[in-house]
């Protein structure tokens, strides 16, 4: 997992907040108005579909690294044919919870277009710790942001941040979580890339055929799963040494074949040094 973004005493928690809401989700271990704690409760895990192109999902995600558990997010997708909305609350655990104490909350929204392709208008994420609070809020036209703001600002801002006026064709992360849950066709679920910006960090996504010799242990389901590998790569925003020795990480992702087009990710796994980091999709 990484953990290295802004300065000092808040880089661990500011890097959580932003991360964990995608990295969560695609490959660490991933509304409008002020942020608010998705609707889902901590026991509920569950899916609906109305319509072709109409969906409901909420969502818990456990993590652990090594065995020990390191977070939670709970997940909220609501999608029409025209438009999508997503919520995701992440909640650092056991270990992690020392070091990250606090949690962060995010929120996105946008359109579809005729193809079911993600126009993103809206992203906000806040992270709140016992000493303070900011949020980053970032709206976007024509999939490229037009504002960004960050409240309170940064009192030292991270000095390889890439130029969000520079960026195009882009989803932010929660809009991104949206994007991995519905592929434009089965036949992709396994074939696309998704091009992020956090508004420091620019990186792909990309899902594509497994290789069953460097593989992790598949989870037992009750439904039948559709297994990818999945590469986080770094494109912009980070450290030079990063970018040279760490462009590239590889997980593997699990997704439930859901009715109409909704996949949702059952588990992701990829090596650490502290051994596997997995999150799982609780029952």
């Amino acid at each position: 997992m990484e953990i290295s973004m802004w300065p000092k005493r808040r880089r661990a928690a500011t890097a959580f907040r932003v991360r964990l809401g995608v990295g969560a989700l695609l490959g660490v271990v991933l509304g409008v108005g002020p942020a608010a704690a998705p609707r889902a409760q901590a026991s509920e895990t569950s899916a609906a579909v109305s319509a072709p192109g109409e969906a409901t999902l909420e969502a818990v995600y456990d993590f652990h690294i090594g065995g020990l558990s390191i977070g939670e997010a709970v997940l909220r997708v609501q999608t029409t044919s025209e438009s999508y909305a997503g919520e995701a609350r992440m909640q650092p655990r056991g270990m992690l919870e020392m070091f990250l104490n606090g949690r962060a909350e995010a929120q996105a929204q946008g359109a579809r277009d005729g193809f079911g392709a993600f126009d993103p208008h809206y992203y906000e994420i806040r992270f709140e710790g016992k000493a303070e609070a900011q949020t980053l809020v970032m709206t976007l036209e024509g999939a490229s942001p037009v504002t960004l703001t960050v409240e309170p600002p940064e009192k030292e801002p991270n000095p390889h941040a890439a130029p969000w006026r520079d960026q195009i064709g882009v989803l932010d992360p929660i809009s991104a979580i949206v994007a991995s849950f519905l592929p434009l066709g089965a036949e992709n679920v396994c074939a696309r890339t998704i091009p992020i910006f956090d508004g420091s960090r620019r990186y792909d996504v990309m899902f594509t055929a497994p290789d069953p010799k460097s593989s992790a242990p598949a989870p037992r389901w009750s439904k039948p799963l559709r297994h990818c590998m999945g590469v986080y790569e770094r494109i912009a925003g980070f450290p030079p040494e990063t970018l040279r020795d760490e462009r590239y990480y590889v997980f593997d992702v699990w997704f439930e074949e859901g009715e109409g087009a909704l996949w949702r990710p059952v588990r992701l796994a990829g090596r650490t040094r502290l051994g596997y980091a997995v999150g799982s999709l609780r029952e």
